[in-house]
């Protein structure tokens, strides 16, 4: 992932993050096409992004985790994004930063009622990112509808996934671990995309 790190001035604090164009972004869903609603849109009309505000990951075994987690049992859609433009995101280091950032508990989620948040306080930039999301400490990336309109779709892959869990030992991380069925889980993790 092509990130520039701008500083970051201590917890509560927002950083500034550029995700750089030709990056490669993934979104995991069950629904395959989005619908637009975008003011003026026809019904029934679909778009290639979903609706602000969305959840992306550099690493398309994070998105497939969370798409599973979300919807057990159900399709997949691995949605694989180039960024055309660069993204500039608010950056926090994990879920307990961007809660003091916006001066609520500790241990609230990073969710939807969390995104328009910051929307609402810095409405001038593309989303905000997590260094390390709350269960696998990977970054995470929320865009708004400035930074969706800087994607562009280039892939779309579909799969079954069969939810089970881990033998659970004291100090295992008790998150589920997922098998994947149907379009190849190995094609997922070797893509390879040349920009």
């Amino acid at each position: 992932m092509m990130v520039q790190r701008w500083k970051h001035l201590g917890r509560g604090s927002a950083g500034v993050d550029r995700v750089k164009a030709q990056a490669l972004l993934w979104h995991g869903t069950n629904i395959e096409q989005f619908q637009d609603r975008s003011p003026g849109a026809p019904a029934g009309a679909v778009t290639q992004t979903p609706s602000a505000p969305a959840w992306f990951a550099g690493d398309p075994a994070f998105s497939a985790h969370v798409s599973a987690a979300l919807h057990p049992s159900q399709m997949t859609y691995m949605n694989a994004y180039t960024v055309t433009q660069d993204l500039v995101l608010l950056a926090f280091d994990d879920c307990a930063d961007l809660n003091t950032y916006l001066q609520r508990p500790v241990n609230d989620a990073n969710d939807a009622l969390a995104a328009q948040a910051v929307l609402a306080r810095a409405g001038n930039c593309d989303g905000y990112m997590l260094e390390r999301d709350a269960v696998r400490a990977q970054p995470e990336y929320v865009l708004f509808a400035a930074g969706l309109a800087k994607l562009r779709r280039i892939d779309q892959l579909q799969f079954q996934e069969t939810a089970t869990r881990w033998d659970q030992q004291p100090g295992d991380d008790p998150t589920r671990k997922h098998t994947f069925q149907g379009t190849p889980w190995g094609q997922l993790r070797g893509m390879n995309y040349s920009l």
